[in-house]
């Protein structure tokens, strides 16, 4: 018999044989392993939340497709994203790089300014970090610490009769990274691809740049968190397919999503026309839009259009109770059972 594998078990089975082993060593969190960030101890008004990511060239991204401003721009907005969903106001990142001898100068330059650019968005500080070379491909990890005013946002709040919405269109990301393996470049703010068609062009670019400027929702997050009732909220990573399955796990309730309501970007409706696809495939299984998605109590949409600003969230479902699963509202009125495939490491 061959010995087991990472790729035999998975990522979540993976994170929960590692947590298990490190269970009860050292002082415990408040929030710790199973949210977008870790809830750190402290005062009701000095509490913060910490998250850590990572990017790893071949796995999240490729050098030949993904230009470095790009890459520094998302790598630091892949964690404010998860700041975002819990309503924290990032205050200070940490910025490790892992680079091969030979990367050229002007590319680290470009890398630097678009984590910059991010930064400057966002209002944070660089804190600190790690360099160090590399044998292989290009790693970034980059944390950040962030204050929470109030409450935190957490995965485990929602109630049954919630509503669910999402803060923005889906779809456009994976869009973005269909075109770049079809051989569409991003070039200084433009694009190059296999049509000069400015209709075309202009979709292009969009789904492009959404995929390699995406922006973590803090707007969203933090009006949200002001609320008492949003009960629950994660960032939309994975895809709405793989993201919602952890929202519902964590707090133990089930739900019924309508397909028809889930917005879809213009430029993902675009292309799959083009493709001969159905749009709900880029929109719901694609991932990386970094969009919100949130459990909704009763009078909190009123609340939110009083506001005007950030948008007020589109519903797509609703929560129920845990026995009836989590199922998908067909436009015909059918239903059927979740399903389809989002991000999956180690497959």
């Amino acid at each position: 018999m061959q010995p087991a594998r990472i790729r035999d078990v998975g990522e979540f089975s993976l994170i929960k044989r590692l947590t298990r082993r490190l269970r009860g060593v050292g002082r415990s969190l408040p929030l710790g392993v199973g949210d977008d960030a870790a809830l750190l101890p402290g005062s009701t008004r000095g509490r913060s939340l910490l998250t850590n990511d990572l990017l790893i060239e071949g796995v999240h991204f490729r050098r030949e497709t993904v230009p470095p401003r790009a890459l520094g721009f998302k790598a630091l907005e892949v964690s404010l994203s998860d700041v975002a969903a819990m309503g924290g106001r990032p205050v200070a990142f940490f910025l490790g790089l892992s680079l091969p001898a030979d990367y050229l100068l002007s590319d680290f330059d470009a890398l630097a300014g678009g984590v910059r650019a991010s930064a400057r968005r966002a209002d944070v500080a660089l804190g600190g970090g790690d360099t160090t070379g590399s044998p292989g491909p290009v790693t970034i990890s980059v944390s950040v610490v962030a204050a929470l005013s109030g409450r935190a946002l957490r995965r485990d709040g929602a109630r049954c009769g919630d509503l669910l919405a999402v803060s923005g269109p889906l779809g456009a990301s994976a869009t973005g990274l269909r075109l770049l393996e079809e051989g569409w470049r991003w070039q200084d703010g433009g694009v190059r691809g296999s049509t000069s068609d400015p209709v075309a062009c202009r979709h292009a670019r969009a789904a492009l740049r959404a995929h390699l400027f995406p922006r973590a929702r803090l707007e969203v997050g933090r009006a949200a968190a002001r609320m008492g009732s949003c009960h629950a909220a994660i960032d939309l990573s994975d895809g709405l397919v793989s993201d919602l399955p952890h929202l519902c796990a964590r707090s133990r309730v089930g739900a019924r999503v309508e397909r028809g309501r889930v917005p879809v970007a213009a430029c993902a409706r675009y292309w799959a026309r083009r493709w001969k696809i159905d749009p709900w495939v880029l929109a719901a299984q694609g991932g990386e839009d970094y969009e919100l998605l949130l459990a909704l109590g009763a009078g909190a949409l009123r609340a939110w259009r009083r506001r005007r600003t950030p948008p007020a969230p589109r519903v797509i479902g609703r929560i129920v109770p845990a026995r009836q699963g989590l199922l998908e509202v067909r436009p015909d009125g059918s239903l059927a059972a979740w399903g389809g495939s989002g991000f999956r490491h180690f497959t």
